[in-house]
């Protein structure tokens, strides 16, 4: 659900900042646009055509605009679209939500979920606590998969639509060859350029290579779940607000280790250690339900852990100088 990347000070792209809104004022600010951007328009905007207009804008280059998004809100300085102990009293209706597992607060720390072994406090932000995104018209999140290739879950509070497009994980290698091959300058600036959520392809491009692209519209009181590795963008119809945190499911261990070794590769920081996870994992006794299902999954990865220290270790002491010699300064 967080950001992909890392702060660095010699980034060559991104988005810069917007302006402080409130609610009240952010949702001015769309609706004003929207009704600018469509207002001459002489019959009722239908979905097809603000795809249309986005792609137009976003493929024609010959368009400058700007517009706002507020994305990667904390829910914990900025508060959570779902009833919380802390802001929702004991008689209201919405009460018994408060410990409904979808709920995205409880989600990602439910029984099933590997996140609730990640630390000691529990929650990372972004990760296994929330954040709402605050859309307006051709607000956009960009081609990206999730950090560590996590599970994500999206839920439309309210608000215009949101278009999602996504690439299967298993179509992901296949996507970043598509990706630096059709803008090979952009990667040249900046080869961690896919980390940035700042780049844009259309569908098209990428379904005449050969990569399969899926295709829905989220409206409000819907979910949206991307599955491990999978490259996923779009854009909002008009103000709008969701939330989205993380999950891992058993089945995701592989996906994880996959995305520590992408990481190393490209010189990127996990947002937490695998290894760690596993092995905290692999200390609990699991007897019965969901937690037994996860028992062949950490096996199998505990194997693949140990297996690779070991190699690490051997490579270690096969480069190390000879005991009793000392290199000379």
């Amino acid at each position: 659900a967080g950001e992909e990347g890392e702060d660095d000070a010699a980034d060559t792209f991104g988005f810069g900042e917007g302006a402080f809104h409130t609610f009240g004022s952010f949702k001015k600010r769309a609706d004003g646009f929207k009704d600018k951007w469509f207002g001459s328009w002489d019959r009722t905007v239908t979905d097809e055509d603000i795809e249309r207009e986005y792609w137009r804008v976003v493929d024609g280059g010959d368009l400058m605009l700007r517009v706002e998004y507020g994305n990667d809100l904390d829910v914990q300085s900025h508060g959570s679209g779902f009833p919380t102990a802390a802001n929702t009293p004991s008689d209201s209706p919405h009460a018994s939500f408060v410990a409904s597992p979808w709920n995205l607060n409880n989600l990602p720390l439910s029984d099933g979920s590997l996140l609730s072994y990640i630390s000691p406090d529990g929650e990372i932000s972004g990760v296994s606590a929330p954040w709402v995104y605050v859309g307006m018209l051709f607000a956009s999140f960009c081609w990206h998969n999730e950090d560590n290739y996590l599970y994500s879950i999206n839920y439309h509070h309210f608000g215009g639509g949101k278009t999602w497009y996504g690439v299967p994980g298993p179509s992901a290698h296949d996507f970043e060859k598509v990706f630096h091959e059709e803008v090979p300058e952009l990667f040249e600036a900046d080869p961690k350029l896919l980390f940035k959520l700042c780049t844009m392809i259309t569908p098209k491009v990428l379904k005449a290579r050969g990569i399969p692209v899926v295709h829905t519209i989220q409206r409000a009181g819907e979910f949206i779940i991307t599955f491990p590795q999978a490259y996923h963008a779009g854009f909002s119809h008009g103000f709008n607000c969701n939330e989205a945190v993380n999950f891992a499911l058993a089945d995701w261990l592989p996906y994880g280790r996959a995305s520590i070794e992408r990481y190393k590769d490209k010189k990127r920081s996990p947002v937490f250690s695998h290894e760690r996870l596993v092995c905290t994992i692999a200390h609990r006794n699991f007897r019965g339900g969901a937690h037994e299902r996860i028992t062949p999954w950490v096996e199998k990865e505990m194997r693949w852990v140990a297996a690779t220290e070991r190699a690490h270790r051997e490579a270690l002491m096969t480069t190390a100088e000879p005991a009793g010699r000392v290199r000379g300064h």
